[in-house]
């Protein structure tokens, strides 16, 4: 018996090697093509210099009527009064000071308390069903200069364990414009940094089927809320986010280096220093 080193030991508790040749052996194919067919009906395609079609005037109003409204149920038994208490500010940022660095040690932080995992429990900020955490973490970079310790633009994949980056796409100068006409942005990026959730299709899929798919969505909101938590308690609320879902989704995906059928990135979610006076 060959005694394993410990970077060995390390790498089989923590990590898996080879998990999709497996995966593609025990999925269930015509699964997989139903959920990644319906996937496809949800995403937006931008074409450069298309302007995206508005909505109908009677839709329009009725959304102007009923945004940010509670639908009350019409007949309940009973009402109980609950105990007031103040809260956060609570609101998304319309505009971010893209003037500001943000510090390597606050985008550490932010990071390691939204995502990261406990390395003996394995386990992260927000629950996962069947413990199976398919959602891959992005941290997509659009300004280096405004992200200290960042030398590239472009994709970094974020280790839960280790909490660092592996950078896996480098956007060069040229690649930028490409990025915007994904995002359909004519006015520059409304923040130097963003996480993009992307769905690891084949390991949703392989325990629950078509639910895991519904799993994965639910996953999704549930990192996105913790992570604008953490902003609201480690910066005293002077950083916001911004869920994000008007971008052309398999172009963003292509450019960020991976397969649309198989890791679609199907939430973006910018974050960054506040500007006064400019939120929704």
């Amino acid at each position: 018996m060959i005694a394993m080193s410990k970077e060995e030991r390390i790498m089989n508790e923590y990590y898996t090697s080879d998990w999709d040749i497996q995966a593609d052996y025990l999925l269930d194919y015509d699964v997989f093509d139903k959920v990644a067919r319906f996937h496809q009906s949800t995403t937006f395609t931008y074409k450069k210099n298309q302007i995206p079609k508005g909505v109908r005037q009677d839709l329009y109003t009725w959304l102007l009527e009923n945004e940010r409204k509670l639908s009350l149920p019409k007949n309940y038994i009973s009402k109980v009064k609950l105990n007031d208490f103040k809260l956060e500010q609570r609101n998304s940022p319309l505009n971010f000071d893209n003037q500001y660095i943000i510090p390597f040690k606050l985008l550490s932080e932010i990071l390691h308390r939204s995502f990261g995992a406990d390395k003996k429990s394995k386990s992260r900020s927000f629950p996962s069903a069947g413990a199976l955490y398919p959602i891959i973490v992005l941290v997509l970079v659009f300004d280096k200069s405004k992200i200290d310790g960042i030398v590239d633009n472009g994709v970094y994949f974020y280790n839960v364990y280790e909490n660092s980056l592996l950078q896996i796409q480098k956007w060069e100068k040229n690649d930028m414009e490409k990025i915007a006409n994904a995002f359909y942005l004519n006015e520059g990026f409304p923040s130097p940094i963003a996480i993009g959730y992307s769905i690891d299709m084949r390991k949703s899929l392989l325990k629950y089927r078509t639910k895991g798919y519904r799993h994965a969505l639910i996953e999704i909101g549930l990192m996105a809320q913790r992570l604008r938590e953490v902003l609201i308690s480690i910066t005293n609320n002077t950083f916001g986010e911004r869920c994000w879902s008007g971008f052309s989704d398999n172009s963003l995906t292509y450019y960020s280096g991976l397969n649309v059928r198989h890791s679609p990135i199907t939430l973006v979610q910018w974050f960054g220093k506040r500007m006064e006076n400019h939120d929704i």
